[in-house]
């Protein structure tokens, strides 16, 4: 970095020795070190600082794709509902319509309740019931 070898610190401490004084020059190779360990802690913590800052930044990126992927998802399943729902008997005819308000019995249009789908599923059909009587006889 400063393109400085072994051998021009080494003339440089032996002027300083020469001008300060063994006793003085100890003491200021101890405050030298104690600052450049001070300067290596805050280097230290600006990279902790910025990495966390990374991965704040990391992690919100991650929650807004999160948040596009449910609109995404949302909308799909919106769509794929869409498709996939009964066909309204908007297309009926009106003489379909008076057919079917007129046979309440047969209306598909009419939910059926609990009770009456039990009933259906407990009573054999009709036909079915004929001709098992018509076998019987004949």
């Amino acid at each position: 970095m400063f393109d400085i070898g072994w051998s021009e610190i080494l003339i440089v401490a032996i002027v300083a020795v020469a001008i300060l004084g063994p006793k003085d020059f100890l003491q200021m190779m101890r405050m030298v070190g104690k600052y450049l360990n001070a300067a290596k802690r805050t280097v230290a913590e600006l990279h902790r600082h910025i990495d966390d800052v990374g991965r704040e930044t990391e992690i919100a990126e991650i929650n807004a794709m999160r948040t596009d992927f449910e609109n995404v998802q949302k909308t799909v399943r919106e769509s794929v509902d869409n498709v996939f729902t009964p066909v309204s008997t908007s297309h009926t005819t009106a003489n379909e319509k008076k057919t079917v308000s007129k046979n309440s019995k047969n209306n598909p249009l009419k939910k059926k309740t609990q009770s009456t789908r039990e009933k259906d599923a407990l009573s054999p059909p009709k036909k079915k019931l004929k001709k098992e009587m018509k076998n019987k006889i004949s």
